[in-house]
């Protein structure tokens, strides 16, 4: 017997071999489909971005090529807050937490341009935060991580925890000892358990820390 033919797209033999993981395969198909006027082309970039980034995690080069084209080419506003911030998480990952910097605030501000403020718009406050600390802009990143606590229990203990850091940093050390005080209660609803013990395990070492400095301070 012949084998019938494959009689669907190139498009969604891409979307097909992408689920199964066969990216190299899924690139291949995706690269073809590029130019084609019937698919949406920021789309394709970002299926592109995702593919290229499996294919070689050791070089994301390519996909971060990928990422921001198709942040300024899809039409879609979740690939295009998506591709902003695939773009600004492997820039993080090379840390040019400058240029990922960048690109968060991109997400930051697309999501709110389009009313998606959801739990990437969140994600990409935080991280957005994050690279803001290597660069020196500790008040700046406390600022951001007090607004991501009031917006997201998922992310507060985290920001938290960054928070501790960059007080620390600007020698604001009673205000950092009494946030290391909250993680005596107990993690909020929606937060793992296990992450929230590994989290208060190193808040302890750092309470230890700054109550000796605090003591040596005392008159």
């Amino acid at each position: 017997m012949h084998a019938l033919p494959d009689t669907r797209s190139q498009y969604d033999r891409a979307l097909n071999a992408e689920s199964n993981g066969k990216f190299a395969e899924a690139l291949e198909l995706f690269q073809l489909c590029i130019t084609l006027p019937e698919y949406d082309e920021g789309d394709v970039l970002f299926h592109c971005g995702w593919c290229a980034e499996q294919v070689d995690r050791s070089d994301n080069e390519r996909a971060l090529r990928y990422y921001e084209h198709a942040a300024f080419r899809a039409t879609a506003p979740e690939c295009k807050l998506n591709s902003f911030f695939r773009a600004g998480w492997l820039l993080m990952q090379r840390k040019e937490h400058a240029k990922a910097a960048v690109h968060f605030m991109n997400a930051i501000d697309y999501a709110e341009l389009s009313q998606q403020r959801d739990e990437l718009y969140h994600n990409a406050m935080f991280w957005h935060a994050v690279c803001l600390e290597p660069l020196g802009r500790y008040i700046e990143a406390i600022e951001w991580h007090r607004l991501i606590r009031t917006l997201d229990p998922r992310l507060d203990p985290e920001s938290r925890v960054r928070e501790i850091c960059c007080l620390n940093q600007i020698a604001s050390y009673e205000e950092a000892f009494s946030l290391c005080e909250t993680f005596d209660h107990p993690p909020p609803p929606a937060f793992s358990a296990t992450r929230y013990l590994d989290l208060r395990e190193v808040v302890s070492r750092e309470r230890d820390i700054l109550n000796r400095c605090l003591s040596h301070r005392s008159p």
